[in-house]
């Protein structure tokens, strides 16, 4: 334990790394009910994030060949 700093430290750094990953987690937007299918594209390309308040409308449109 000499090598790391000590039960502490390793407690610390465990802590600090799971309230990381807790805030990680948390800020991906819930995708369960979404469609999959290729008809429903514009709506699974709206950010994943939950600070992303675009909606699906405001999806700049996609040139059609």
């Amino acid at each position: 334990m000499g090598r790391t700093g000590g039960t502490t430290a390793v407690a610390i750094y465990l802590l600090v790394v799971v309230t990381l990953g807790f805030i990680a987690v948390s800020m991906i937007r819930d995708r369960a009910d979404i469609d999959l299918s290729f008809r429903n594209q514009t709506e699974q390309e709206v950010g994943a994030l939950v600070f992303d308040k675009r909606t699906v409308e405001s999806q700049p449109q996609k040139a059609s060949h």
